[in-house]
């Protein structure tokens, strides 16, 4: 036996036990504003004031961060498509909660998207993506404030993941690693370029335009993609690249929506 089904086999032996904590655990599994609007507001205070170290209104400082900060949110995007890409191109793998040999007995909220659920492979979690690619450009601006992101991802994110059975461990694992090394990569190769440093000058120069897009952006990111995503796939059902009804497209991206939050 792996240590994922190991791992897998002993939350199947917690689940079920206290329905309240169950429900209290899927809730936060699905809250955006303890996913990623956490980690945006944190972002939020290094994109205003300079890190420690700078003195106040030190616009070379403030715009550094701005540019790490802008290169992360780029490369977390990134990421995100690349976990797309492997849980298509990857081994289907079934989620814990759906293999009925862990005997996870889960709360009815997560038992009426099994159905969707059948259909996404687990591996890699797009939300360890995604989310430790945020905290890892927190930590590129402060040490402090980017150890925190991580074990905030790690406890209130990743954890009730496993908890639930919606992933591995090694999904997670495999994920944080992506999000960890595509923003590294990513701000290396962006943070100092002309083209972000051209973005970061703009937020000063034109913060009334620029500030409300960046706004929108980080919006999408802290909500998982999921409009961009619904979009996509509706795009996909209305131009025949299946074999749905409009009616049933419509539904399938209803139902879509509710597993990007989880």
């Amino acid at each position: 036996m792996s240590i994922d089904e190991s791992i897998s086999r002993f939350m199947g032996l917690l689940l079920g036990h206290a329905p309240g904590f169950d429900a209290f655990m899927l809730t936060v599994s699905g809250s955006n504003l303890l996913k990623g609007a956490v980690l945006i507001a944190a972002a939020s205070c290094f994109w205003i004031a300079p890190t420690e170290g700078s003195t106040p209104g030190n616009r070379i400082g403030l715009a550094a961060d701005r540019a790490i900060l802008a290169s992360a949110m780029l490369a977390s995007c990134v990421g995100e498509i690349i976990a797309l890409a492997m849980a298509k191109l990857a081994p289907f793998r079934l989620r814990p909660f759906l293999n009925e040999d862990f005997g996870m007995h889960v709360p009815q909220g997560l038992q009426a998207l099994a159905p969707k659920m059948m259909e996404q492979s687990s591996f890699p979690s797009d939300h360890a993506v995604l989310f430790f690619a945020m905290a890892t450009g927190l930590w590129l601006v402060n040490r402090r404030a980017g150890w925190l992101a991580f074990g905030y991802v790690a406890t209130v994110i990743a954890l009730p993941r496993l908890y639930l059975g919606l992933h591995f461990a090694s999904d997670l694992i495999v994920g944080a690693m992506i999000g960890v090394v595509v923003v590294l990569a990513g701000v290396r190769v962006m943070a100092d370029s002309t083209p972000m440093r051209w973005l970061s000058a703009q937020t000063f120069e034109r913060p009334v335009l620029v500030n409300p897009i960046l706004m929108l952006i980080t919006f999408q990111i802290a909500t998982m993609l999921s409009d961009l995503r619904d979009f996509a796939d509706l795009a996909g059902h209305l131009t025949g690249l299946d074999n749905d009804t409009p009616q049933l497209s419509a539904m399938n991206t209803a139902a879509t929506g509710a597993t990007h939050a989880l």
